[in-house]
């Protein structure tokens, strides 16, 4: 009898110790990234003008922090661009905006060298990250004789005004070995909606010569 009872003993000692040594199971749960989250990476904030800046192609590097292939999809949803991430194609985080706080509201600074274009465009998402909208708020571009520029500002909370330059080479006055420039200045204006859609009219369009 004794000797069952310590056989007994033993085997509640063994099944304690297998159950101590027992570590539960941990879940860990990853964060996922939310553009919310890159609000401390733009640039600037709440700018009310928008104007390509200074840098050349090759300088512009380093100077702002930069998508990366999976913030690039999270700005860019409708898919019809591709990331690069290397070369001139380049993605800059240029401003965070709260201008409305029924959105999230942004502005991403790009280099396309496929059209020759660096393009400041404002983009517009619900609160939970989906993309509603965008326009582009500025631009500079230029290919041989081609030139075209567009800067803007919001003149309400609603609206912004774009003036958008288009001009080409048509020509050299050989008395002062001038060009000639032949294009057209246009006043637009975006209207960003109380849904975050934007709709855009045309203000004026202006044909002009000019001579430098």
């Amino acid at each position: 009898m004794k000797q069952t009872l310590y056989i007994f003993a033993i085997l509640v000692w063994l099944m304690s110790c297998n159950n101590s040594s027992t570590k539960p199971t941990e879940t860990v749960q990853t964060k996922l990234l939310t553009l919310s989250d890159l609000k401390k990476d733009f640039k600037f904030s709440n700018l009310t003008e928008f104007q390509i800046d200074t840098f050349s192609w090759e300088t512009r590097p380093g100077k702002y922090n930069e998508l990366d292939s999976s913030t690039f999809y999270m700005v860019w949803q409708d898919h019809k661009r591709t990331f690069a991430g290397q070369g001139y194609d380049r993605d800059y985080l240029f401003s965070w905006q709260n201008r409305d706080s029924n959105f999230i509201e942004f502005t991403i600074l790009t280099q396309d060298e496929s059209d020759y274009c660096s393009n400041i465009t404002y983009c517009i998402c619900d609160k939970a990250g989906k993309a509603i909208d965008k326009f582009v708020a500025s631009s500079s571009c230029g290919d041989g004789g081609w030139v075209f520029v567009a800067f803007g500002k919001f003149i309400d909370n609603r609206t912004y005004e774009k003036l958008c330059i288009e001009s080409e080479m048509a020509g050299t006055d050989t008395l002062d070995n001038k060009d000639f420039h032949e294009g057209d200045s246009t006043l637009i204006h975006f209207i960003i909606g109380a849904n975050g859609k934007v709709t855009q009219k045309e203000i004026y369009k202006k044909h002009f010569t000019d001579k430098w």
